[in-house]
């Protein structure tokens, strides 16, 4: 068999050298391989490619270059090639030096000489596998980036996505490629983005926030970051797409945070100020009225300690959703914190319109509300204030707004008030009153008065009610209706109550030594001091303290104070009682107790509200309730005192009503101690 072009006939030597002079020319190592797969002749390609020599390439045959080539299935090769005419496929081959090289093999077959030779075409692409290795790697790993990239071209045309672009917008990759950003992106006109681009171009890169439209039609929004380049004369952006999604709705939960009640969803006070501010422009530009109602429900307090702080919310969010439902889209509702509301109105026509509104708002709100299985009326109280009558800027027309609610509170509740120059006076006032009252109890500005409490059978003193009174500096002496409001509001009132109870069992107990033991002296007990928890142990200490005989001293509570929480009221008042102290409900019949809850009340006395007693004889209704106060007390193993007696005509009632005890300018007047002590030695003869 043939080894070499040497053995081909003399007559075509100048064929022979101008085909080796042409296949050493090819860039491509070239090989004739005779049917058994050896060599025949390799030209100088082959042998740089390799490392060998001609010599040595020619001595060796397919398996020594390509170990991985199957040989037994050469004969199928060459079958393959006898009816395909050429057979192309990808190997490798072994250099000289161990090293492996990819290759491109087309190979052919052909006969001569009545021989079969195979005429093969080695490409060394080891490169272009590199490279391709590359790009696969490059294309997996832009595959598995979590953000949408785009090869974007200056007619805003995507020539690549990967992947993930494909799944955030719910296109195939064949249906991305070829459309256009104003695709994805209807607001995104070509205009926009040609400054975009222009933009980019010209900076380098370029960050915006946009939103992309799915195939479906829902959009989402969309953080790009885009780059601008240049290859091969050509312009392109590759823009990087994050979805932020998750960062907007995170953001809308900071905002409403930060500018939304948490639990009523209404503006909280950040945003109602600054709405309130947009709204004082508007109405200053067009001349308009604006309107600020500063809401405050009445006795708030009552439903939270009554049903629960659940039932409390329930109450607000309810409040919240009526107010909203009943205003205009252009006024604003907001809650500024615990029971207060502020509404914004806009452009009323005149304080007559305000008063109109203000009056169907009170009817709203005070339709039944249904808390925890509890059927629930509520109240309001308002103060209003108005631009630019009153204040041009937002912060005083809250603040007079609120001014004005105080006044509205303190004069009955349920009912509404404008504010006037005369009640920023009056807050200023209060806030000095306030500030006074702290210092009060360290400078020793309080001090007792005693109003005697008498029995009409016996004609005797049986024992006074201790009535604070406050000394102040410079406003002279002050009745508890100017200054306990304002003790209550600041939770001084506790501490208060302690000065009083202090005071009044260290009197009991002098009077107990000098000749009075069997003198009752009742102290008045707030709503905030039963709601302590440790008041029966302070009351406790205060009774060592000052070696009083807790017989001597009776506490009174008022009927509201108790049914704000019945069940802890019970508790405390037991445990008060285990003490030995008296207990007495104070202006009994203003309307707020339930009998059932009264007989569960360890009580010893009933004292019969001053307004009852104030229209005897004349008032039938007074005259009726009066008497059924006395029997129920009675029946109940009550005893009762009567309050507010001042004419005969009230003594003789009660007398035949067989009420004796009783308390009233009749009989006394609030004294201080030293002129109360000089009527007991006169009543008594000491």
């Amino acid at each position: 068999m043939p080894r070499s072009f040497d053995k081909f006939p003399d007559d075509h030597e100048y064929n022979r050298e101008l085909l080796a002079f042409a296949v050493n020319a090819v860039h491509d190592g070239v090989y004739l391989i005779d049917a058994n797969g050896c060599f025949v002749y390799v030209n100088q390609a082959a042998c740089r490619a390799l490392g060998y020599s001609r010599e040595t390439l020619e001595s060796m045959g397919i398996s020594d270059i390509d170990p991985d080539f199957p040989m037994a299935e050469w004969p199928d090769y060459w079958q393959k090639m006898r009816t395909e005419g050429t057979l192309s496929f990808e190997s490798r081959h072994k250099t000289h030096g161990g090293l492996f090289l990819n290759v491109e093999i087309n190979a052919s077959s052909f006969d001569f000489g009545g021989h079969e030779y195979c005429l093969a075409l080695s490409r060394d692409i080891t490169q272009r596998k590199a490279v391709e290795k590359e790009r696969a790697v490059l294309g997996q790993a832009v595959n598995n980036v979590h953000e949408g990239i785009y090869l974007i071209d200056s007619d805003a045309r995507i020539l690549y996505v990967n992947q993930e672009a494909c799944r955030a917008l719910g296109y195939a990759h064949e249906e991305l490629q070829g459309m256009t950003i104003p695709d994805l992106d209807p607001e995104f006109s070509f205009d926009r983005w040609y400054h975009h681009w222009q933009k980019t171009a010209e900076a380098g890169q370029c960050k915006l926030q946009t939103t992309h439209r799915r195939k479906d039609g829902s959009r989402f929004p969309v953080e790009i970051s885009a780059t601008h380049f240049s290859y091969m004369g050509q312009e392109y952006h590759l823009s990087i797409a994050r979805d932020i999604s998750e960062r907007k709705a995170h953001e809308e939960r900071i905002k409403r945070l930060a500018y939304y009640d948490s639990l009523t969803g209404l503006p909280n006070r950040a945003l109602v100020i600054d709405r309130l501010r947009h709204a004082l422009a508007h109405a200053e530009r067009h001349e308009q009225l604006l309107a600020v109602l500063f809401l405050d429900l009445d006795r708030f307090k009552h439903v939270n300690d009554a049903l629960g702080h659940g039932a409390g919310d329930q109450l607000l969010v309810q409040v919240g959703r009526r107010l909203t439902q009943f205003l205009r889209q252009a006024d604003t509702v907001g809650r500024l914190g615990g029971d207060e509301f502020l509404v914004l109105l806009t452009s009323p026509n005149s304080a007559e319109d305000v008063v109109h509104v203000v009056g169907r708002l009170h009817n709203m709100l005070s339709a039944p509300y249904e808390l925890a299985e509890h059927q629930f009326n509520l109240t309001v109280s308002i103060g209003i204030s108005l631009f630019p009558r009153d204040a041009v800027d937002a912060e005083t027309l809250i603040k007079y707004a609120d001014n004005a609610l105080y006044i509205a509170k303190d004069t009955g509740r349920n009912s509404f008030h404008f504010f006037n120059p005369a009640m920023d006076q009056q807050m200023h006032e209060r806030i000095q009153l306030e500030h006074d009252l702290r210092s009060a109890l360290e400078n020793d500005e309080f001090l007792l008065y005693y109003q005697p409490q008498y029995d009409l059978n016996k004609n005797i003193v049986t024992g006074a009610e201790a009535l604070i009174r406050w000394q102040h500096p410079t406003r002279g002496l002050l009745l508890p209706g100017q200054f306990i409001t304002i003790a209550e509001d600041t939770g001084l009132i506790c501490q208060m109550g302690e000065w009083v109870l202090r005071t009044a069992c260290s009197q009991a107990r002098f009077w107990h030594e000098n000749g009075y033991p069997d003198l009752l002296v009742s102290v008045n007990l707030s709503s905030r001091q039963l709601s302590l928890p440790d008041f029966t142990a302070r009351v406790k200490a205060i009774l060592a303290e000052t070696g009083c005989n807790p017989a001597r001293i009776e506490m009174e509570i008022t009927e509201s104070s108790v049914m704000a929480q019945p069940e802890t009221a019970i508790a405390q008042l037991a445990a008060l009682q285990e003490l030995g102290l008296n207990l007495a409900m104070d202006d009994f019949g203003t309307g707020y107790s339930s009998l059932g809850y009264l007989k569960r009340f360890p009580l010893n006395r009933l004292k019969i509200d001053r307004g009852f007693i104030s229209g005897i004889p004349d008032d039938g209704n007074d005259v009726v309730i009066t008497q059924t106060i006395i029997l129920m007390a009675r029946q109940l193993g009550l005893s009762v005192v009567a309050e507010g007696v001042e004419t005969e005509a009230q003594k003789t009632f009660l007398l035949e009503n067989d009420c004796a005890n009783v308390q009233g300018f009749l009989m006394g007047r609030p004294e201080v101690v030293e002129t109360f002590n000089q009527h007991l030695q006169a009543a008594f003869g000491n």
